[in-house]
């Protein structure tokens, strides 16, 4: 039962940190709206 909570708890952790980073970038995204392509 251990190892079922602590892979739960860190299945849980991965996704929060991977959610919080699509959001941030989701964000950026929307800011710069693809104009770094023709920039860059």
């Amino acid at each position: 039962m251990e190892t079922m909570l602590a892979i739960g708890l860190g299945v849980l952790v991965v996704v929060l940190i991977v959610g919080r980073y699509v959001l941030l970038a989701r964000l950026t995204g929307r800011r710069k709206k693809r104009r770094d392509t023709r920039g860059g």
